[in-house]
């Protein structure tokens, strides 16, 4: 099984989605039965050559077949979904990986993505907002603090996390939202309570 795991990442990362199925499809012809590392390696070769519905298959096929997805298996859907475009179906995984405790929830208004890629990153802001929209739950008066990190663990040291969230929130898909730097910490963006109550307003309109 290791082998076969390892030759499924191998042909996920060569961006051989095809080949990556039919080696997950092999195993129990040679008595090998795929675990949760088989199924997830398969998901994020289907993430990679963009195809989420098969990536969604798998993790439904994992559930059948009696095998328990875990965080990897969730970040390479959702990362799929994402990435394809498929912002709703990426945000109710998102969901399920939260209650499952694999993936972080946003509590008292804060948000921490350090440990996440950032298709998952965004699928995590973008739920964290519709929860605040919706009222599930309340937003402080200090506002939205979403901790990026400062770069120090990303290749010569320059941040990734912080920019693409900053480009995110003022695209025109969120209605130039924003979020500015706090003043304390260079690791965090502050989207503020009332920007965000003139956005979700807005949104509520529309």
């Amino acid at each position: 099984v290791v082998s076969f795991n390892a030759a499924i990442s191998a042909c996920g990362k060569g961006e051989q989605w095809k080949r990556a199925l039919s080696l997950l499809e092999e195993m129990p012809s040679r008595g090998v039965e795929p675990d949760v590392y088989s199924f997830s390696a398969a998901v994020s070769a289907c993430g990679v050559g963009g195809q989420w519905k098969r990536a969604l298959s798998l993790l439904e096929e994992m559930r059948t077949r009696g095998v328990k997805p875990d965080v990897v298996s969730f970040n390479a859907a959702i990362s799929a979904c994402e990435q394809c475009g498929e912002m709703a179906k990426a945000k109710l995984l998102y969901a399920q990986a939260v209650a499952l405790r694999f993936l972080p929830r946003m509590e008292n208004g804060k948000i921490d993505l350090h440990e996440l890629v950032a298709p998952v990153a965004r699928v995590a802001v973008t739920w964290s907002l519709d929860c605040l929209a919706r009222g599930d739950t309340t937003l402080p008066d200090s506002g939205l603090r979403i901790i990026t990190g400062k770069g120090n663990h990303s290749k010569d040291k320059v941040a990734v996390m912080k920019p693409a969230m900053e480009a995110m929130l003022a695209s025109a898909g969120f209605a130039g939202l924003g979020a500015t730097e706090d003043e304390q910490n260079t690791g965090m963006l502050v989207v503020r309570a009332e920007s965000f109550r003139a956005w979700a307003a807005a949104r509520h309109r529309d």
